[in-house]
């Protein structure tokens, strides 16, 4: 019974989604039965460093193996501090009022830019403990309370629709055996197809929920995302309040798995002698109630002949 429920949802999405995309695909569970002969390149690195403006405000965002960081600063002297441990990844360290905490020993509020602030100092002293900080469980933001709220907050589309929109703008329309190439060699010819399409898979990785008053440095943290595209996908749910980025309604946001997958097939006469393939791998974040997303990639996977059309053409023949 719980089998035949999942592929029922499974199909409804497919019908949902073929509405916005052309011949969209999906899976209920990841496949794990492709054969990818080359690694590929890590994509995503886990070292990120990143200092952005917002508004008027500073902010520091770095993650490392370690840990996740983030320090807002405001001209008012407002720091907006989330931390997380990755020892002890289920609890989120939060501080976002006026404090002396800058290196020289000024008061925050006797400074006039945010800019003078010295993050490494700050975030010295939040990875030493010696700035008082509340401790939020990670569950808080994933509790079934919020998650019903979060339901409720939804736009028009399905989160499928969202991705499979972007994937589609990113990547272009699925397609299936394209002509590429054609050869004739030893009495033989062979023609190169080439075919792409989207899984997105149905089930939510994770799922999370901001109530009004976090602030965007917490959003940040919790979501794993740098400040800039933390805000972009929450969208008007963050706005200027009390002089800082805080949550301003509640807002729910679920993280999937999905990949955009290419085949080129040889083909000759009736056989298909030989394959390559591609895979592109995407943790893709949706806020349904901003009808927004970020796709997230992280991997980039590709046959080591993949790009060689006339090789795979020549190993086609010879296989036949």
């Amino acid at each position: 019974m719980k089998h035949s429920f999942k592929k029922l949802v499974s199909l409804v999405l497919v019908l949902a989604i073929s509405l916005a995309v052309s011949v969209p695909a999906f899976a209920a569970t990841k496949d794990q039965g492709k054969e990818v002969k080359d690694s590929g390149q890590k994509v995503t690195e886990i070292n990120t460093k990143t200092v952005s403006k917002v508004g008027e405000a500073t902010y520091y965002f770095e993650n490392t193996d370690a840990y996740r960081i983030c320090i807002g600063s405001y001209p008012s002297g407002i720091l907006d501090i989330a931390y997380l441990d990755k020892s002890n990844p289920d609890t989120i360290y939060v501080s976002n009022s006026k404090s002396n905490l800058y290196a020289d020993g000024k008061s925050v509020q006797s400074e006039k830019k945010s800019s003078s602030i010295d993050f490494e100092q700050i975030k010295s002293k939040i990875i030493d403990k010696s700035i008082a900080m509340s401790e939020i469980p990670l569950d808080n933001f994933q509790s079934s309370t919020s998650l019903k709220k979060a339901n409720v907050l939804r736009s028009g589309n399905s989160d499928a629709q969202i991705i499979g929109q972007a994937l589609a703008k990113s990547y272009g329309n699925q397609y299936s055996s394209r002509l590429k190439r054609t050869l004739t060699e030893s009495g033989k010819t062979a023609n190169l197809y080439s075919s792409m399409y989207f899984n997105i898979y149905d089930g939510a990785l994770t799922d999370f929920y901001f109530e009004i008053g976090k602030t965007l440095a917490t959003a940040a943290v919790t979501l794993d995302l740098t400040v800039t595209v933390a805000r972009s996908l929450l969208g008007s749910a963050v706005k200027l309040v009390k002089g800082e980025y805080q949550i301003s309604r509640g807002v729910g946001v679920s993280k999937y798995y999905a990949e955009v997958i290419y085949y080129k097939d040889v083909r000759v006469g009736s056989d298909s002698p030989y394959r390559a393939s591609r895979e592109i791998d995407f943790t893709p974040y949706v806020c349904s109630a901003e009808n927004s997303v970020i796709l997230n990639k992280t991997n980039d996977f590709a046959d080591s002949d993949f790009n060689d059309d006339r090789g795979l053409l020549e190993k086609g023949i010879e296989l036949s």
